[in-house]
């Protein structure tokens, strides 16, 4: 199928997203994750986005409306000043009881989807409190495009743009699809690097700045000058790493990470 106009235009811009984020060490996947968020916000004319690592829970609730989805990893672009207490308020909903908004894009989970707001509610969603309290005031935002892209049955990569002032289109829409269908390979490397993939548990941000070190090819004594620690405070760190990832050695992380089989 011939792209339309508006999709060809863009094409060289797209191809240069690829290429620049191929560029990016395994080590520099903030860097990385921090890029694309930004080029596809300017890409889109959107004001704001968001990554977020989504995961199923091994054992949900049968009555659990979002099926055992949780989104437990969430970053923005530009985090705004409420946007913290916001994303509170926000992750709380789903267990008092998620919006419609989330049940339908969690259904759909399993297949890669590009969906704008008004796809996943109601006309009159638009007029609740929820969405004057967690979008218009809380995310200054207007309209919002939602991407899944799914990496395994249990894992996705989920993102969010924004717009303060107009809403987004059909044509927005095949143009995020173009640019993000492809990058499965680089969904499966900011999962893994948040530990919500192939780890037992989430990474806590130190444990995620000792991965990156390790990732560079640094040693246990390099780690431990790099972050000010002790060498048994970062061996410790090491082990956990290596539990969350269910490893024993720095060579099956490494062999993990590059999908290849542990040695």
């Amino acid at each position: 199928m011939t792209a339309s106009p508006a999709l060809s235009d863009r094409q060289p811009r797209i191809h240069a997203l690829w290429d620049a984020l191929a560029d990016f060490s395994s080590s520099q996947i903030v860097d990385a994750r921090q890029y694309l968020l930004h080029e596809l916000s300017a890409l889109l004319e959107a004001d704001n986005a968001m990554w977020s690592g989504a995961v199923r829970l091994a054992q949900p609730n049968l009555n659990d409306p979002l099926g055992g989805w949780r989104m437990p990893v969430m970053t923005y672009l530009h985090p705004l000043p409420s946007i913290d207490s916001t994303i509170r308020d926000y992750q709380q909903s789903y267990e008092d009881g998620p919006d419609m908004k989330s049940v339908r894009f969690h259904a759909q989970a399993g297949r890669f989807r590009v969906l704008l707001m008004a796809d996943l509610v109601e006309p009159e969603w638009f007029e609740s409190d929820f969405y004057r309290h967690i979008f218009r005031k809380g995310m200054n935002a207007i309209d919002v495009m939602f991407v899944g892209a799914p990496v395994n049955a249990d894992t996705e990569a989920g993102l969010a743009f924004f717009r303060s002032e107009t809403r987004f289109t059909r044509d927005d829409c095949a143009l995020a699809e173009q640019a993000l269908r492809s990058l499965r390979w680089f969904w499966r490397r900011l999962l893994l690097g948040h530990g919500l993939m192939l780890a037992g548990a989430p990474l806590t941000p130190v444990e995620q700045q000792v991965l990156q070190l390790l990732l560079q090819g640094k040693n246990s004594k390099q780690i431990a000058a790099d972050m000010e620690h002790s060498p048994n405070t970062t061996n410790e760190y090491l082990q956990r790493l290596y539990r969350k990832f269910g490893v024993s050695s720095r060579a099956e992380l490494m062999a993990l990470w590059l999908g290849q089989t542990r040695p």
